[in-house]
């Protein structure tokens, strides 16, 4: 069945929910791809909450409690374990409690604090419970995850990686999970504790006095990731002859070394170079930017055109990007843009100001 439009009155809407309720047998989900099948369970959700409030007329209301639709004041059992089902079709999995979107969200809350509830009392009809225990994973009452198993896990995390796990802000990862399980678990005087919750809690400590913290561990590598990262600098601007480019839309490399260079930037003006890595870190800011190496070999280009067309320079976009560039210089030079480094080395081409010579150009600007 087609959406309805917008202009599409009350009693319009009405009827098209009663149709589609007779053609499919069901109540609409709004887990449903199809828009005209969400449309109507917008409609029938927004007219269950006006009926409920009294917003309806007198007309309206015996229409909409005349409609093919179960209980009609509320969210029936059926409609929620329909919209259930849905969702498990579609996503092959169960709804998350941290979900985002509001339908999903909305899901997660009905199973863990309605369904689950009624699965666990046996206040469920037969019916519903066999199709609800029909979807995976629905009448796993504990979500609670094993606290002897995270405690194996976090011993095997330290013994791979020599570090307890980092702090880290819930992200998903294993690392933010285990650190914020130490973090619960080892809260408070362990004497006040239960008895296995006190063993959990010693265990840990007796973890964290074994194996250094993250950023301690990171301390003692600091030497060979400095090593590592220098290492890798130097090898690029010897290939390259300039520093890595830090624009947008580099690749991770790019990225990667260019926060090296800031990096050693920052460690050399507070004194906190690694022994022996002062020279060559020096050596390797020695090298011009990605930018100033571009301007460089643009000047030496239009150098060598003005050698080959007997001292002029590019004076039409025949000329192709390098009469762009020289175009793009004059502009600086006009706003006042150029550095004196840069301006120096225009200045000493013929033309470069147009209509005189380096000679009378240099004059100018003595």
């Amino acid at each position: 069945m087609p959406p309805l439009p917008r202009s599409a009155n009350w009693d319009e809407r009405c009827a098209h929910l009663a149709r589609w309720v007779e053609v499919n047998g069901r109540v609409p989900s709004q887990m449903s791809d199809d828009a005209t099948e969400r449309s109507c369970y917008s409609w029938l959700t927004t007219n269950r909450k006006r009926l409920k409030a009294g917003k309806l007329t007198d007309e309206q209301a015996r229409l909409f409690k005349a409609l093919p639709v179960p209980q009609l004041t509320r969210n029936t059992i059926e409609d929620r374990l329909n919209e259930l089902e849905a969702f498990y079709a579609k996503h092959k999995r169960l709804p998350l409690t941290t979900a985002v979107e509001p339908a999903e969200k909305s899901l997660s809350t009905y199973l863990v604090g309605n369904l689950r509830r009624k699965i666990s009392k046996g206040t469920l009809d037969e019916g519903m419970l066999a199709r609800a225990r029909a979807i995976p994973g629905v009448d796993e009452i504990s979500i609670i995850p094993d606290q002897d198993e995270t405690l194996e896990e976090l011993f095997a995390y330290a013994a791979q990686h020599g570090h307890m796990p980092p702090f880290r802000k819930p992200d998903g990862t294993q690392e933010a999970r285990l650190s914020s399980w130490v973090r619960n678990n080892t809260r408070g005087n362990p004497q006040d504790k239960s008895p296995a919750l006190r063993a959990r809690h010693e265990a840990i400590l007796v973890l964290i006095a074994r194996y250094p913290g993250a950023s301690e561990a990171e301390r003692e590598q600091r030497p060979q990731r400095r090593e590592l990262q220098l290492r890798e600098l130097e090898s690029f601007v010897k290939e390259h002859g300039h520093l890595p480019v830090s624009t947008k839309g580099v690749d991770e490399t790019s990225k990667r070394l260019t926060a090296s260079v800031e990096l050693f930037r920052r460690e050399m003006d507070e004194g906190r170079l690694e022994p022996g890595h002062e020279v060559r870190v020096k050596a390797v800011l020695d090298y011009p930017s990605h930018r100033d190496y571009e301007w460089q070999a643009n000047f030496e280009a239009l150098v060598q055109y003005a050698a080959a067309h007997d001292g002029r320079l590019p004076g039409t976009w025949a000329a192709g990007k390098l009469f762009s560039w020289l175009t793009f210089q004059r502009r600086h030079y006009r706003n006042g843009m150029l550095s004196h480094e840069r301006l120096e080395k225009l200045l000493t081409l013929d033309g470069f100001i147009p209509g005189m010579t380096a000679a009378a150009a240099k004059e100018v600007h003595s």
